[in-house]
């Protein structure tokens, strides 16, 4: 039996802080202090996945600070982002993603992902709905450029219906323009 957990970054013990860090492997990130971590991530929460001795299987991170600019319109959209399983292949992450989108759902929080082609199967065994493609129209600053990103898909955890078609409508003539 999983035990499925949210914490706000503050509420993350130092522990359960390093294997974050050390399972991601971001190099900007890996000599981050606790303290430092918790004000990184401050605005987000992070969803956890237990094992029966309270380790953790899989976890994921919702960024409350993700940020759109569309035309002349800002759309504020959690991003569901640095999703791992640290014990790949037993289930886990499919089962912390069902949670997730729950526990979205529950709190009526839209929130989006992103994902590789090389991605795709899992998320669509998963059932969630992918827009096809549509990420290569979200340019991100990058170098003082702005840079298509490397994902291919978004992914649809809890968008509504008009968030959706949003999202669809962009295009090479209509990008979207991520900022912080």
């Amino acid at each position: 039996m999983q035990n499925y957990q949210v914490k706000k970054a503050t509420h993350l013990l130092p522990n359960e802080i390093n294997l974050i860090l050390s399972t991601w492997d971001v190099k900007e990130w890996n000599s981050l202090s606790v303290t430092d971590f918790r004000n990184q991530f401050f605005s987000s929460e992070f969803h956890l996945l237990l094992d029966n001795s309270y380790s953790i299987v899989s976890f994921a991170r919702i960024n409350f600070d993700f940020k759109l600019q569309i035309e002349d319109q800002a759309y504020s959209i959690p991003e569901f982002v640095g999703f791992i399983s640290v014990r790949k292949g037993k289930g886990y992450g499919s089962m912390l993603l069902e949670n997730i989108i729950t526990n979205l759902r529950a709190r009526n929080i839209e929130a989006l992902g992103f994902c590789e082609k090389t991605l795709r199967p899992f998320y669509e065994k998963c059932a969630v709905p992918i827009l096809y493609n549509q990420a290569r129209f979200i340019k991100e600053p990058m170098n003082n450029e702005w840079q298509i990103s490397d994902d291919d898909d978004i992914l649809n955890l809890t968008l509504s219906t008009r968030t959706s078609k949003l999202l669809m409508s962009l295009n090479d003539e209509r990008s979207a323009f991520l900022t912080i």
